[in-house]
């Protein structure tokens, strides 16, 4: 039997490419999301964005050295159970 390993890490704009395919792969985000060259560099400017963000952390999942997902983390401060 083989023993799927998933390896978690921060991504890296190397990454960039990867995680826009995924998104124009699901159903769901494919319908707003387009792989073309966008003018202004929108994922680019996004993903430096979350990174420069404390706040926010940006995760992938890799298979075997793969990238198969990813995930966007946001603490949002609130009053409540502090």
């Amino acid at each position: 039997m083989n023993k799927t390993v998933l390896a978690f890490r921060s991504a890296t704009e190397s990454d960039l490419p990867r995680l826009i395919a995924l998104l124009n792969d699901d159903a769901i985000a494919a319908r707003r999301e387009t792989q073309a060259d966008d003018e202004g560099n929108a994922y680019a400017n996004a993903f430096q964005a979350i990174t420069d963000d404390s706040n926010n952390d940006l995760i992938v999942a890799e298979e075997n050295g793969e990238v198969i997902g990813f995930l966007q983390t946001t603490l949002i401060p609130g009053l409540g159970r502090k």
